[in-house]
C-alpha cells in the first residue's frame, strides 16, 4: 500500500511529501492533510513526484536569538512556539513571558508565515506588534520577538 495526500480542494492524489496540491489548476495548501492510503493503482495514476518535493525538503529557515546566538531550526512543515509548542518546547521553559502556545511559523504558497496564537505577551515584527490570528510574511532578516524574546529569521546554508 502506497500513502498520500487527497486534496480537499480537487480531490487530486499528491505524493505524501507534497505541501501542496500537485494539481496544476489547484495549487491548493495541503500540509496541514493526514496520510491516506492509496491502492496500487491510484499511487500510479494520480502521484508524481515532482521537483518541487526535492528542493521543499532541503529549504527551511532558522530563529536566531538576537541575545545568545542560540538557534532554533523551523522544520519545513512548520509548527507551534512556546512552552508547550511543537519546535522546542525546552528552548522556552523559563520563559514566563511566552506564553504555552505563543505563535505558529507555516510554509504558505508566498513563504513562511507567523501568526500569533492569542498570546498573552504578543509577538512583533520587526518591533510592531501583530495581530493575533492573522498571517504575517516573514523572510531572512526579519526580527521576530515573542513576548520579550527576539530572533532574527535566517536561511541556513545560505552563502
Amino acid at each position: 500500500m502506497k500513502e498520500g495526500r487527497i486534496c480537499d480542494n480537487c480531490e487530486f492524489h499528491n505524493s505524501l511529501g507534497s505541501l501542496f496540491c500537485e494539481n496544476e489548476k489547484c495549487g491548493e495548501d495541503i500540509s496541514h492533510l493526514p496520510p491516506t492510503r492509496l491502492d496500487e493503482q491510484e499511487a500510479t495514476e494520480h502521484v508524481k513526484p515532482t521537483n518541487q518535493m526535492k528542493t521543499m525538503g532541503m529549504t527551511g529557515i532558522s530563529l536566531v536569538n538576537t541575545a545568545s546566538g542560540y538557534e532554533i531550526p523551523i522544520p519545513v512543515e512548520g509548527g507551534v512556539l512556546g512552552r508547550s509548542g511543537t519546535i522546542q518546547p525546552e528552548h522556552f521553559q523559563n520563559s514566563l513571558f511566552v506564553s504555552n502556545e505563543h505563535a505558529k511559523i507555516q510554509l504558505s504558497k508566498s513563504g513562511y508565515v507567523i501568526v500569533d496564537l492569542d498570546s498573552t505577551n504578543g509577538t512583533k515584527i520587526n518591533g510592531t506588534k501583530i495581530v493575533s490570528g492573522i498571517e504575517h510574511p516573514i523572510h531572512e532578516g526579519t526580527r521576530i520577538t515573542l513576548a520579550n524574546l527576539e530572533y532574527v529569521v535566517e536561511v541556513p546554508g545560505k552563502f
